[in-house]
C-alpha cells in the first residue's frame, strides 16, 4: 500500500496535467471563439489589386493593411495624420521584410499570376480627414491624379466621442466621421470602382460597422445631429453604425440595378462586424469609462480580439471568392 509521502508526487503530477489541459483548452476556446479563423493568403493572392483603407494608421485598419500588403496588394493609407501614417507604413515595411507579418497558408480565392511590385511602391499615403468634407473631396481629387485603379474601398475609420461636437460642415462629429464622410467618399469613388468591376469582374466596397447597431431600434433621420434629443455616446455610435449598414445594403441594391441596366459587372458592397476588438477607440470616451477600461483591461483582454484578429473579417471580405453582395 502506497504511503502518503509516496502519493504526493503522483498528486502533483495529476494536478500539473489537469492544469496543462485546462490552459490548452482555454487557449483553444479563445482562438476559435474569440479570435476566429485566420484568412489563408499567399504572397501573391492580391497582386495587382489596389485597396484604399480609411483609418489605416492604427488598430483594425493598420492590421488590415498589413495582411493585404503581405498578400501583394497595393494599399492606399487614407489617414488624417501624415506622421502617424508614415510610422505605420515604416512599421509594416520592417515587419514584412523581417517575416513577422503572421500570415501564412494557401491562397484564398482565385489564383493571381501577377507578380507584385516591390513593397515600398505598394504603400502610399493619402491625406483624408473624414470630419471635413472638403478634405474628402480633395483626397478623391488627389487619388484620381495618381492615375491608379481602385479595386477595393474599405471604409474602416471610426470614432467614439464622449461629448457632442460639431464639424465645420455643421454635422455631429461622430455621425460625420463614421458615416457621412464615408458616404461621400464612396459616392465620389464610384466611377473608379465601377471601372475596376467592369474590367476585372471584381470590385468591392467594404464598410466596417458594429454589432452595437442593435442598440438603435431605427434610424433617426430627422435628428442625425442630436439637436432634439440628448446626446449619448453609445446611442449616437449605434446610429452611425446602423447608418453604415443601411448605406451598404442600399449601395448593393443600386449597383446591381446599375450593372443590369448598363450590362456591366456589379461591384460588391458588404458591411461587417469585426468582433469585440481591443483598440484605442476608447481614447475619446469619458474619463470614468476610460478608467474602467484600464482597470479591468486584464479581464477584458480575455474576451476581446487582438487587432490582427480584428482584421480577419475585413481581409476575408476583401479576398474571398465566396463573398455575396448585400
Amino acid at each position: 500500500v502506497a504511503t502518503s509521502h509516496e502519493m504526493l508526487p503522483m498528486s502533483y503530477a495529476v494536478i500539473a496535467i489537469i492544469d496543462i489541459i485546462s490552459i490548452a483548452s482555454l487557449r483553444y476556446l479563445y482562438l476559435v471563439y474569440i479570435e476566429g479563423p485566420k484568412p489563408k493568403l499567399s504572397r501573391n493572392a492580391m497582386a495587382g489589386r489596389v485597396v484604399l483603407i480609411t483609418g489605416s494608421n492604427a488598430g483594425i485598419g493598420l492590421e488590415t493593411a498589413r495582411q493585404l500588403l503581405y498578400a501583394g496588394a497595393t494599399v492606399i493609407f487614407a489617414c488624417r495624420n501624415a506622421e502617424k501614417a508614415k510610422e505605420a507604413i515604416d512599421g509594416i515595411y520592417d515587419d514584412i521584410n523581417s517575416g513577422e507579418d503572421g500570415s501564412n497558408g494557401s491562397e484564398n480565392g482565385t489564383q493571381h499570376l501577377v507578380r507584385p511590385k516591390p513593397l515600398r511602391e505598394r504603400m502610399l499615403f493619402l491625406k483624408l480627414d473624414l470630419s471635413d468634407l472638403e478634405s474628402v473631396r480633395s483626397a478623391v481629387c488627389k487619388f484620381e491624379s495618381m492615375n491608379m485603379k481602385l479595386h477595393i474601398l474599405i471604409n474602416n475609420a471610426g470614432v467614439m466621442m464622449g461629448d457632442r461636437r460639431m464639424t465645420k460642415n455643421n454635422h455631429e462629429l461622430m455621425m460625420q466621421a463614421n458615416h457621412l464622410g464615408h458616404f461621400l467618399l464612396t459616392i465620389l469613388l464610384l466611377p473608379k470602382l465601377r471601372e475596376a468591376a467592369d474590367e476585372s469582374g471584381d470590385a468591392r466596397v467594404i464598410t466596417v460597422s458594429s454589432s452595437t447597431h442593435h442598440l438603435a431600434s431605427s434610424m433617426d433621420v430627422e435628428d442625425l445631429n442630436c439637436e432634439r434629443k440628448p446626446y449619448s455616446l453609445f446611442a449616437q455610435y449605434a446610429q452611425s453604425k446602423l447608418a453604415n449598414i443601411h448605406f451598404s445594403n442600399e449601395l448593393a441594391l443600386r449597383e446591381k440595378s446599375y450593372a443590369l441596366k448598363n450590362e456591366k459587372n456589379p461591384l460588391t458592397s458588404v458591411a461587417l462586424h469585426p468582433g469585440l476588438v481591443r483598440t484605442d477607440v476608447v481614447r475619446n470616451m469619458p474619463f470614468l469609462l476610460k478608467a474602467g477600461n484600464i482597470m479591468f483591461g486584464f479581464v477584458l483582454r480575455t474576451l476581446q480580439k487582438s487587432p490582427p484578429a480584428g482584421a480577419f473579417t475585413s481581409v476575408w471580405c476583401a479576398t474571398s471568392s465566396d463573398i455575396i453582395s448585400g
